[in-house]
């Protein structure tokens, strides 16, 4: 492994498999340099992951991918919120995991990436502070603040996008800090394992620029109610670094209307034949036109 490659991770469990395998398709097709990426599965998968490992590398030769499974039993106590599996937690265990690596990006399953992923590694390599955690900031949300000992003027970043200083987690032992902070207070906090990451790192964490993590309220929400200026607001709906498909509508589901679904839809039919599996309800078809409605009002 050369000291310029860059190292991934996601964690996915069977539902969310495929979407993880197109965030990598995507992020390869980005980036220039080599990357090593581990894909942690918490449940076995019917695809033939030799098989896909070897076609991933043979498409962008710039990457080595390995899958590894990981027994979430340990995380049985822990009760998922919204539409979020108990898979989103295995990642305060990355350190040990991955005990290789000194430094990781971690991506989520459900993104689009569109730049080299190599900017966001700069990001972080080149910042002399070397802080644990590198995010981008969440806006327009503080409900769990109370949980997390901040006010409720203070930021507070998105878990599903980070640089993690795996080397100096281990040492800090990080990992019994996040397990703590769950098991006292992820009953009563509304988001999963973002408030954990976020009570335990604070105010010590590196914030990123922004489009490396474009939520779907960007697109979604008036400016007013997101923060952000009408013209770093626009920038970011049109040239998105990664875009982040938050929230339970997700570009292969029918009910989708998101600005970048038909480029996402590219990678996702290179590796399915079909999306809208089973039948369209009449819900789905309301949910459908309330997500027309919210991307008309979220309009700069």
């Amino acid at each position: 492994m050369s000291k310029n490659d860059i190292n991934v991770a996601l964690i996915t469990d069977k539902n969310y498999f495929i979407p993880a395998v197109v965030t990598i398709k995507s992020m390869l097709a980005n980036t220039n340099r080599k990357i090593n990426i581990k894909c942690v599965l918490t449940e076995k998968v019917v695809n033939d992951l030799k098989k896909l490992g070897d076609e991933l590398e043979n498409e962008y030769q710039n990457c080595a991918i390995e899958f590894l499974y990981f027994d979430d039993s340990i995380l049985s106590h822990v009760q998922p919120k919204w539409h979020i599996s108990r898979a989103a937690y295995v990642k305060i265990y990355l350190p040990s995991i991955l005990l290789e690596w000194e430094t990781c990006i971690f991506l989520d399953s459900d993104l689009l990436v569109k730049e080299d992923i190599g900017g966001l590694w700069d990001e972080f390599i080149n910042d002399n502070s070397k802080p644990e955690i590198a995010a981008v900031w969440n806006p327009g949300y503080n409900k769990d603040n109370k949980f997390m000992g901040l006010r409720e003027d203070e930021k507070t970043f998105n878990s599903g996008i980070m640089v993690m200083n795996l080397k100096s987690m281990r040492e800090n032992e990080a990992t019994k800090k996040l397990e703590k902070f769950i098991k006292e207070f992820n009953h009563l906090t509304m988001l999963n394992d973002q408030a954990a990451f976020n009570a335990v790192y604070k105010r010590d964490w590196l914030e990123l620029p922004l489009k490396w993590n474009v939520q779907f309220l960007f697109f979604a929400k008036r400016r007013t109610v997101i923060g952000i200026e009408k013209e770093s607001l626009a920038n970011l709906k049109k040239k998105p670094a990664i875009v982040h498909f938050t929230t339970s509508s997700k570009p292969w589901k029918f009910r989708s209307v998101h600005p970048f679904k038909k480029e996402y839809l590219t990678y996702y039919l290179d590796i399915e034949n079909s999306i809208y599996q089973g039948k369209i309800s009449i819900i789905d078809i309301i949910k459908r036109f309330r997500e027309i409605l919210l991307f008309s009002i979220g309009k700069v």
